[in-house]
């Protein structure tokens, strides 16, 4: 990282090594495990603080290569690169996107964006972090993507389309669709017709986009799982949505149908 000045390259590692030892966020605790002789222990947290705080530090730009590496490590013999995408808020204060890929039973984040308010970010967003995350990926690599309920999910259908990517795209209850037996409907409305639905072929109504769409509602879950994909629907499909639960330890089992009933996901 010939970018950084010296003192910062000296600093970036010891914090790094901290992060991996505690494994949180939290500063306080991260300034409490670095490996400095101070004579007081505030001037651990104002280290770290000095360090953070400096412009010269752009996540994007010194995470790339370890993002590139990760992505080599997931394709590697032939596998396919299981993308997920979330947006979620942070303490109603902040929403982010964040783009991980799966490796094992763990995530790795790739891409991320922060800002303040509330969590709704938009396509655009969207597209430039998987843009980025194209970028990295070795030529000819197979990509699923899993992607949580969205604005902008008819553009995130086109895009995937456009791409020739695999998906498995969870849909809000108040899309419009067009089956193609003359029946207009919303995808809420067939998920409360029956718990277990599927559909190869619907367009989203007025923008016309076509997909196919599996719906799975496992009793004593809150929600049904309304999930939109590139393939013919099928029950083993629809769980492949629970891939993501390998990225995302912070949801609980209880959200996660294919944590507790059914063939796993695969």
């Amino acid at each position: 990282m010939p970018w950084l000045r010296k003192t910062v390259l000296k600093k970036l590692p010891l914090a790094v090594a901290a992060m991996i030892e505690v494994r949180t966020p939290n500063t306080a605790v991260l300034a409490a495990k670095l490996p400095l002789e101070v004579e007081r222990d505030d001037r651990r947290q104002q280290w770290l603080r000095r360090l953070l705080s400096t412009e010269q530090l752009r996540s994007e730009r010194e995470l790339e290569p370890f993002a590139r590496d990760a992505l080599r490590m997931a394709s590697s013999g032939g596998q396919t690169v299981v993308i997920a995408m979330d947006q979620t808020d942070l303490s109603d204060r902040f929403a982010i996107l964040m783009v991980s890929v799966r490796i094992g039973e763990r995530a790795l984040p790739l891409a991320w964006w922060v800002e303040e308010g509330a969590a709704n970010l938009g396509f655009e967003l969207q597209r430039e972090l998987l843009d980025k995350i194209r970028e990295g990926l070795p030529t000819g690599a197979a990509v699923l993507l899993s992607a949580d309920q969205f604005d902008g999910t008819v553009e995130l259908l086109r895009y995937v389309q456009r791409m020739g990517w695999p998906y498995r795209i969870r849909l809000k209850s108040h899309f419009s669709v067009d089956t193609g037996q003359g029946e207009l409907t919303t995808t809420g409305e067939w998920a409360a017709r029956c718990r277990e639905r599927y559909l190869p072929q619907v367009t989203r109504f007025a923008q016309g986009v076509p997909t196919a769409i599996g719906i799975l509602h496992v009793p004593g879950h809150p929600e049904p799982w309304i999930i939109a994909m590139d393939c013919p629907p099928t029950r083993a499909r629809v769980l492949d949505y629970g891939l993501r639960w390998g990225i995302e330890p912070m949801f609980s089992p209880a959200s996660n149908p294919a944590a507790s009933s059914g063939p796993k996901a695969t």
